[in-house]
């Protein structure tokens, strides 16, 4: 498995993000959803990243915004993906 791409090198800290909803944007996010995710299906979600699991995959990367987290949510569901987690990453 790859190891998800450091996003926070991208010029921008986490301070200059959005405020909504107590969480500050962009934000790191782990997504958990059950069973095996194709390497086809997972070649639709570029902003995140596969970590190792077994029963599950582990999806890891950074929401910039409250739009992109709904978004992101909405095409999991879409894809027919089970979410069983899904919480934001401390900094």
């Amino acid at each position: 498995m790859s190891t998800p791409p450091d996003h926070e090198s991208h010029g921008r800290s986490r301070d200059q993000g959005s405020e909504l909803g107590g969480a500050a944007f962009p934000s790191r996010y782990e997504v958990r959803v059950f069973g095996r995710v194709s390497d086809q299906t997972l070649a639709d979600y570029p902003l995140m990243a596969p970590a190792g699991a077994t029963v599950e995959t582990i999806l890891l990367g950074v929401v910039r915004d409250q739009s992109e987290l709904s978004s992101l949510v909405l095409r999991l569901q879409d894809d027919g993906l089970e979410i069983t987690e899904f919480r934001r990453l401390p900094d």
